[in-house]
């Protein structure tokens, strides 16, 4: 009876984390001017970040008539990279507590329902790990624990 009263206790106070948690902030906007290379690219060539993340080396060196260093191409790309993944759109779903993923997925198998509401029930993830856990409790497990790191912070 401890036990049990012990898991119920620990589900509570993980839900009240969950809650705590969700809060998601969009991401800062970038410019131009923000990035830092070095070499320098004129701003009336390049006027907007989707143009400067589609540049290639080649381009660079037609628009400013200097060819680019290796190091300079490997910068390149970091840099647009790095752009790029700060602009992407946070997605639509809430993150989940790490802790509580496992938990949940170990204790009470209802990870399909949150893989459902973070993709808003679009998707496949969700309906595989319905199944999985249907058929037979490991492998639904298993899958939830696979792609823990596409829900959790």
């Amino acid at each position: 009876m401890k036990k049990f009263l012990f898991l119920v206790a620990l589900l509570a106070f993980s839900i009240i984390e969950l809650n705590a948690t969700a809060i998601i902030v969009p991401p800062v906007q970038k410019t131009l001017y923000e990035v830092n290379t070095k070499f320098s690219i004129p701003i009336d060539k390049v006027p907007t970040v989707d143009q400067f993340l589609k540049l290639t080396p080649k381009q660079i060196e037609k628009i400013t008539g200097k060819k680019l260093s290796f190091k300079q191409v490997v910068e390149l790309k970091i840099v647009q990279k790095k752009l790029k993944h700060e602009m992407a759109e946070p997605s639509a779903g809430q993150k989940y507590n790490k802790v509580l993923w496992i938990l949940l997925a170990i204790f009470i198998p209802i990870n399909w329902i949150l893989m459902g509401v973070s993709d808003d029930w679009k998707g496949n993830n969700w309906w595989v790990n319905l199944v999985l856990y249907a058929l037979c409790y490991v492998p639904g497990l298993i899958h939830s624990l696979v792609h823990m790191k596409e829900y959790t912070e």
